[in-house]
């Protein structure tokens, strides 16, 4: 457990891609925080919330999350221009709505039909977004909130899910090796156990267990 001054709790679960994107935005933002690991076998685990500030929690999901976590201390986790954040914000939502939910089902589903095919047709969105790009991440030259919520979850792809074919997403298969050369990438997922953490994972979902 690290504990620091801060008012700002984490529950890190390893298992849930989410929580790895929320711990990649708290350890590339620097914001003071305390960390709690959580266990696959700690019954508590699941009563729990993400993020916690003096006692207040309402994290549903990873755009809440950023939400919550930009209003802490005045630092600016989402671009300054409004523009920009709001396009950023659609970018996510879009992501957290209609794709995320595929990516569930290419998990619990051993119909590739019914699950990785759906994500596969899913991810032409993020195939696009990324052709209009203004750098070979979704936040540009660098990588932002948006690259941090994402990543999780297609770094799953292969893993959790049948394997990427060369000539299929291909703009997102680059995306996916620029970000796993970043050292933050690295710092993050040591403690990953894939076939482990996939199994609970899709057991909380099986069960509506929000993972």
């Amino acid at each position: 457990m690290e504990s620091t001054d801060s008012s700002i709790v984490f529950y890190n679960r390893h298992w849930s891609p989410m929580s790895q994107a929320v711990k990649l935005v708290l350890t590339a933002t620097n914001l003071p925080h305390k960390t709690v690991d959580l266990a696959t076998n700690d019954a508590s685990a699941n009563a729990l919330p993400t993020l916690a500030r003096n006692g207040t929690s309402a994290i549903a999901n990873y755009k809440d999350a950023i939400e919550f976590l930009n209003s802490v201390n005045g630092r600016t986790i989402v671009p300054e221009k409004s523009e920009d954040r709001t396009k950023q914000f659609k970018l996510l939502e879009h992501f957290v709505l209609h794709i995320v939910p595929f990516f569930e089902r290419a998990v619990i589903l051993t119909s590739p039909r019914e699950g990785f095919d759906l994500l596969l047709e899913s991810m032409s969105f993020l195939e696009n977004h990324l052709t209009t790009s203004s750098g070979r991440f979704f936040g540009g030259e660098q990588p932002n909130f948006v690259d941090y919520g994402i990543y999780p979850y297609l770094d799953k792809t292969g893993k959790w899910t049948p394997v990427l074919k060369p000539h299929q997403c291909i703009k997102v298969q680059a995306w996916l090796r620029s970000m796993r050369e970043l050292p933050l990438i690295a710092d993050v997922f040591t403690n990953e156990k894939s076939k482990e953490h996939m199994q609970y994972y899709a057991d909380n979902l099986k069960m509506g267990v929000a993972a």
